[in-house]
């Protein structure tokens, strides 16, 4: 096939397009990386307003102004979360305090199963081996 100037200015461009849109790729997935601290909180904050949203439209709605409404809103969830938190630290305490014996107990029923597959899967090896060497020096014992 013959290639003419034409076509080898389109597969230039191709090249061209495919290389900027990985560069460009690549800069906004480091931007995102290294701006994660920034984003992460605006992201949160605008689904918390897009979830409180109804609540404030509805105290509006009852002669509440927006702008009474939505630190009224907001400070009724924080109120809510600390609540909430507190009433649940004693629960939080007993589970984090159990976390090394139930780590313990896990490791044991992995060693204990483990270890019962571990020596069937020897004592099968070693029934292999012994039948398979057996019928080794059938195959290699001279025909008399």
């Amino acid at each position: 096939m013959l290639s003419t100037p034409a076509v080898q200015a389109v597969g230039e461009r191709q090249f061209l397009i495919v290389a900027l849109w990985l560069i460009a790729t690549v800069a906004i997935l480091f931007f995102l990386r290294t701006a994660r601290e920034l984003l992460v909180p605006i992201a949160l904050a605008v689904l918390a307003s897009y979830a409180l949203e109804p609540v404030v439209a509805w105290l509006e709605r009852h002669l509440i102004p927006r702008a009474v409404g939505a630190p009224a809103v907001l400070l009724l969830v924080l109120a809510l979360t600390a609540g909430l938190s507190y009433s649940l630290i004693d629960d939080a305490v007993d589970v984090i305090e159990s976390l090394p014996s139930a780590a313990r107990h896990a490791r044991q029923l992995v060693m204990t199963r483990s270890a019962g597959a571990v020596q069937q899967a020897a004592a099968e090896l070693g029934s292999d081996s012994t039948s398979s060497r057996h019928r080794q020096s059938h195959l290699t014992a001279p025909l008399s």
